[in-house]
């Protein structure tokens, strides 16, 4: 049998019964919020969430900034990121490298300029 032909038998296969769905009784778990109240938002992990030997400034205190990337020493500098939910310093100083070209076009970027961004 070639094998177009089994694909197309294999297409033609039945599908088993659907399951009815049944209720189930709501667990400590699923119980509803009392009024007014709201879902706690999940956020994106920050610089402080990782452990101390990650942390760009504790690595730059240990090792000196010879260890860090250019994105690590930027974040450093800009010290906090856009705010709750738009990403840490060093997500911004990433972007910020990216846009300007890397440190020879962000040091060449004016004032004016780099005040323009969110987070500077």
């Amino acid at each position: 049998m070639s094998q177009s032909r089994e694909s197309a038998q294999l297409l033609q296969l039945p599908l088993p019964p659907a399951r009815p769905i049944t209720p189930r009784e709501p667990s400590s778990v699923e119980a509803p919020l009392p009024r007014g109240s709201r879902l706690p938002e999940r956020r994106a992990p920050t610089i402080r969430d990782w452990p101390e030997s990650e942390k760009p400034r504790e690595r730059l205190q240990r090792h000196g900034a010879q260890s860090l990337s250019d994105a690590e020493l930027i974040a450093i500098l800009l010290r906090t990121g856009e705010g709750a939910g738009k990403g840490s310093a060093l997500d911004q100083a990433r972007s910020l490298l990216v846009k300007f070209g890397g440190p020879a076009g962000l040091a060449a970027a004016g004032s004016a300029e780099l005040c323009r961004e969110p987070g500077v």
